[in-house]
């Protein structure tokens, strides 16, 4: 009778299939979201106009997104972290782009139809990019970022 690997070994040696990544993307992706919309009211409320405070929320949010889902997301992953960091960055980009671009767009729109851009709102505005991007990202980190070469 052949002995199994201990538990832990199993699992750390399966590569997570794509709709059992997502419920952990999901909650990745809410704490940056938390921590975007955070950093960006934050500079909101001394000053700052969103243009503005919500590149450094984005890049917070990044960092710490990077290193969540490469622990808990796409952990299967044997890549050393600066080519994986390099990886998602540059998947990360085309995802900051469609989200900083939809954020604007939802404070433009907002504005039109009477809804001021507040510290307040800062978290809607957020969300409008992060729901844009969230597809074109989760597929690009599991297809790219982290997938071993």
């Amino acid at each position: 009778m052949s002995e199994e690997p201990p538990l832990s070994a199993e699992v750390s040696s399966r590569k997570p299939n794509a709709l059992g990544a997502v419920p952990m993307f999901a909650i990745v992706g809410f704490v940056g979201f938390v921590v975007d919309s955070g950093v960006t009211a934050g500079l909101q409320s001394l000053g700052l106009a969103f243009a503005f405070a919500r590149p450094p929320g984005v890049a917070v949010a990044t960092v710490l997104n990077f290193a969540l889902n490469r622990r808990f997301t796409f952990q299967a992953t044997h890549l050393p972290i600066l080519p994986a960091f390099l990886r998602y960055v540059g998947v990360a980009s085309a995802g900051l782009l469609v989200n900083y671009l939809t954020s604007l767009a939802a404070v433009w729109l907002a504005r039109r139809i009477g809804i001021p851009s507040t510290p307040i709102m800062a978290p809607v505005f957020v969300a409008a990019g992060v729901g844009a991007a969230m597809v074109i990202t989760f597929h690009g980190f599991k297809r790219y970022a982290f997938k071993d070469r």
